[in-house]
């Protein structure tokens, strides 16, 4: 399935670190892990992962919200398991943390007894919740590039100036002027080029 919804330039919330989480139901061992995944080829490549690290388990069930800061990609598989019973609860799980560009996998090895749709729902959901919980989330801020032209007078005042803007320089480049190619927060893209103008810079994203 496809959502385009549109992260703002203020941010979005993704995880913090790789996790893990582990749950045992009728002696069905459940395996989550999780992983930061910006376009759909990290999350081909972490599923992959998944499966090489357990080639004998039975299921590998994942879903994941990809694409941020821009129109977001989501799916759910359930990978052999009954229609709706995996994949959904695990996507369902990234949706209620409210997180973006995550790619959530739980494996699973059979204990020989069944759960039933409801019971694999539970299953599936609660131990991607509780690998997104061990994960963490953390505030990804868009960056954007902006090329500059200024004076070299300007250009002092704008290295003094950097650190408050979370801006770093790219590239340099002295003729007659400055010319620089900056990367700074995108929140904080027009007000820094109201202020470049202001003292005579020349600016474009």
């Amino acid at each position: 399935m496809n959502s385009q919804g549109q992260q703002g330039q203020d941010g979005f919330f993704t995880i913090a670190r790789p996790a893990e989480a582990e749950a045992v139901r009728l002696r069905s061992r459940f395996l989550g892990a999780c992983a930061y995944a910006a376009d759909l080829e990290q999350v081909r490549q972490f599923v992959n992962s998944r499966r090489s690290a357990h080639p004998q388990a039975n299921h590998h069930c994942y879903a994941y919200r990809v694409g941020a800061p821009g129109p977001l990609q989501e799916f759910a598989s359930d990978q052999g398991e009954p229609s709706g019973s995996a994949g959904r609860p695990i996507l369902a799980a990234i949706r209620s943390s409210n997180l973006v560009n995550v790619v959530v996998v739980v494996t699973r090895y059979f204990g020989g007894h069944k759960l039933g749709v409801r019971g694999l729902i539970e299953a599936y959901g609660d131990v991607a919740r509780l690998c997104l919980e061990a994960a963490g989330r953390r505030l990804e801020r868009p960056r954007a590039r902006l090329q500059v032209e200024l004076a070299y007078a300007s250009y002092e005042f704008l290295l003094r100036r950097l650190p408050d803007w979370d801006a770093r320089i790219l590239s340099a480049d002295f003729t007659s002027q400055v010319h620089l190619v900056l990367e700074l927060p995108a929140a904080l893209l027009p007000a820094l080029q109201e202020q470049l103008r202001g003292l005579g810079a020349a600016c474009q994203p």
